[in-house]
């Protein structure tokens, strides 16, 4: 009863035999439920707004971002910034082996594994990055600023790596020519 500001779940059953003019109501006192039903709809609501809104600076942010998972640093996540520094080839799904095989020999995935294992963060500074920014240019190379951050779950574990940094290369290269 939107009244009494109270909710009930109403059983009505026979009592007696078929002939019997008796019917017995059972009520059972469903507003704390309903209650909480509510603050769950408006939570869920409001956690929807909030990804919403990570995900519009995620992908808007100026500094490159990926969210990489497990022991193969498989991609989640990655934003636009990311994407233009490596080319704008498949990502999400795979390993950073597999996405990014002319990094193999530069000690970034060594780096992946070592923020991952110990949950100490790596940064990075005018680090040379060796790459192809198509998926069939030549290998360059560019210059980035980034940290390696570990990933750490509500529980503790860490469960992956998120990369965030600025391709400083247009920077370094000034100043050499200074």
């Amino acid at each position: 009863s939107e009244a009494l500001h109270r909710w009930f779940d109403v059983y009505a059953f026979r009592l007696g035999a078929a002939s019997d003019d008796r019917v017995g109501l059972l009520f059972t006192d469903v507003s704390a439920a309903r209650a909480a039903a509510r603050e769950r709809e408006r939570l869920l609501a409001a956690l929807e707004v909030e990804r919403a809104r990570l995900a519009y600076v995620f992908q808007r942010a100026p500094a490159f971002l990926a969210v990489m998972r497990g022991p193969a640093h498989a991609f989640e996540l990655v934003n636009d910034a990311y994407y233009q520094l490596v080319g704008h080839r498949p990502l999400v799904g795979r390993g950073v082996r597999e996405a990014l095989p002319e990094v193999g020999d530069q000690g970034f995935h060594a780096l992946l594994d070592r923020v991952l294992a110990t949950g100490e963060p790596y940064v990075g500074r005018e680090e040379p990055l060796r790459l192809s920014r198509s998926a069939d240019g030549p290998v360059e190379e560019r210059f980035v600023d980034f940290v390696y951050l570990p990933l750490v779950e509500a529980d503790g574990t860490r469960s992956g790596v998120i990369a965030h940094g600025t391709d400083v290369t247009e920077q370094v290269h000034a100043r050499r020519a200074a």
